[in-house]
C-alpha cells in the first residue's frame, strides 16, 4: 500500500464515483413534482386586451419584401405616383416670301420626380426640321413617330421633388406662291403625355413677324373667338422682343387655330416737291492786272538721295454682298466623311446646313474649304463667303 494505487485500483474509484453521482441525479430527479398551477394575480381580461395582430406586425417580412422596394427611393415621393407638369412655350414665327421659320421654346417644370422623355403633337403633315435641348439625353436619339415626337431627356434638379427641363424645337414651311394663306401651326405637349405624365397647365406666347417687311400680314381669324389675348409692350419676353414682330399674342391652351393671309409687302415710295432756287445774278470781279512775279535766281542746296520707295498698300479684302453669313462648317464621319456648311440669313436669322452640290435661294454649293465656302449663281459668277472661327483664329 505504501507504493500507492497502481492503474486498475484507480479506475475502479473513478467508475464508482460516477456511478455515485447518476443515482443522485436520478434521486432528485424522481422526487421532483410537477408544478401546480396557482391563481392569477392579474385579472383574466386585461391579459387577453391588446392589438389582435400584433403578431403579424412583429414578424421579420421575408425576403422579397425588401427586393420589391428597388424601384422606389425612400426620400421621395413613391415612383408610383404620376410626374405632374407645368410647360410654359414662347414662340417666334418669321415669315419670308419664301416660307416661315418657326422656333419653339418650352420650359418644363416636373415634380415630384423627373419624367426621362418629353412628348410633344405636331400639327398634320409636319416634320421637326431640328430639336435642341441642354438636357438631352446623348445616349437615345429623339424621334417621330406619326405627329408625335418623342425627346428623352434628364431635366435638371432645382430642389428637392422639383426639376427643370428646356426644349427647343425648329419648323419650317415653304410658301409655292403668294398671295396665299398661312395657319399658325400649333405644338402642344399635353395632348402627347396624358399616357406619361399629368400636364396640368400649358400657356406662352407666340409673336408673327416678317423681317425688312418682306411680306404683308393681314389676320383672317378671329382672335376672341380662339381665347387670344393680344400682348404689346413690356408684357412682352424679352426673347420676342423684335422691331419686325407685327402681332403677339398670349394662349391659355394649345388648341387656337390662327390663319394669316400672306401676300408681298407694298413698298412705299415718299414723293416730294422740287425745291425751287431763287435766280441770282452772277457776280463781276473787277478786272486787276497781272502781276509780274521778280526773277530768282535757282538757290544750289544740297545733293538730294534717292526717293524712298513708296509703301505697298494691301487693299483689305472684298465684303460679302449675299444675304448670308458663314457660321460654321461641320465635319461628318458617318455614313462617310465629308463637310456641311451652317449658314444664317443675315435678315431673318434662319439657320441652313447645307452640303456641296445643294442649292439655296438660287445658288449652287460648288466648294467647302477649311474657312470658307464657294457659291455660284445661275450666271456662273462665283461668290466666296468666308467666315472667322475661334478655333483656326486665335487673336
Amino acid at each position: 500500500m505504501g507504493r500507492g494505487l497502481n492503474k486498475e485500483q484507480s479506475l475502479f474509484l473513478i467508475g464508482v464515483a460516477l456511478l455515485a453521482w447518476v443515482v443522485l441525479k436520478l434521486g432528485l430527479f424522481l422526487a421532483h413534482r410537477p408544478m401546480v398551477p396557482t391563481t392569477p394575480k392579474v385579472e383574466a381580461p386585461s391579459i387577453e386586451h391588446g392589438d389582435p395582430d400584433i403578431r403579424a406586425k412583429l414578424a421579420i417580412p421575408a425576403l422579397d419584401h425588401y427586393l420589391d422596394r428597388g424601384e422606389r427611393n425612400p426620400f421621395f415621393a413613391d415612383l408610383s405616383q404620376p410626374t405632374t407638369l407645368f410647360v410654359r412655350s414662347t414662340i417666334a414665327h418669321n415669315l419670308s416670301p419664301m416660307g416661315a421659320f418657326s422656333r419653339y421654346t418650352f420650359d418644363c417644370r416636373m415634380t415630384p420626380h423627373p419624367a426621362r422623355e418629353l412628348r410633344f403633337r405636331l400639327p398634320p403633315d409636319t416634320t421637326a426640321a431640328s430639336v435642341f435641348s441642354r438636357e438631352r439625353d446623348d445616349k437615345r436619339r429623339y424621334g417621330q413617330d406619326g405627329r408625335i415626337l418623342v425627346v428623352p431627356v434628364k431635366p435638371t434638379a432645382i430642389k428637392r421633388a422639383y426639376y427643370r427641363c428646356q426644349v427647343a424645337i425648329v419648323l419650317r414651311t415653304t410658301f409655292e406662291k403668294l398671295p396665299t394663306q398661312w395657319q399658325v401651326p400649333a405644338i402642344s405637349c399635353g395632348a402627347a403625355m396624358r399616357q406619361v405624365a399629368n400636364v396640368v397647365n400649358e400657356s406662352g406666347v407666340f409673336a408673327v413677324g416678317t423681317p425688312r417687311d418682306r411680306v404683308e400680314l393681314i389676320p383672317i381669324t378671329d382672335t376672341a373667338r380662339m381665347r387670344l389675348t393680344t400682348r404689346g409692350g413690356d408684357n412682352i419676353p424679352e426673347s420676342l422682343r423684335s422691331r419686325y414682330a407685327k402681332f403677339t399674342y398670349h394662349f391659355a391652351e394649345p388648341d387656337y387655330e390662327l390663319v394669316f393671309r400672306v401676300q408681298r409687302g407694298t413698298a412705299t415710295t415718299v414723293v416730294s416737291k422740287p425745291k425751287v432756287t431763287p435766280k441770282v445774278a452772277p457776280k463781276v470781279a473787277p478786272k486787276v492786272a497781272p502781276k509780274i512775279p521778280p526773277k530768282i535766281p535757282p538757290k544750289v542746296g544740297p545733293e538730294v538721295g534717292p526717293e524712298p520707295e513708296p509703301k505697298l498698300e494691301i487693299p483689305p479684302p472684298p465684303g460679302n454682298d449675299l444675304p448670308f453669313k458663314l457660321v460654321a462648317i461641320v465635319e461628318i464621319e458617318a455614313p462617310e466623311p465629308k463637310r456641311q456648311s451652317v449658314l444664317r440669313h443675315k435678315e431673318s436669322g434662319e439657320y441652313y446646313r447645307k452640303f456641296i452640290g445643294d442649292s439655296i435661294d438660287n445658288l449652287r454649293l460648288a466648294q467647302i474649304t477649311d474657312d470658307a465656302i464657294v457659291l455660284i449663281d445661275p450666271k456662273g459668277k462665283r461668290h466666296k463667303i468666308r467666315g472667322r472661327f475661334e478655333d483656326k483664329y486665335n487673336e
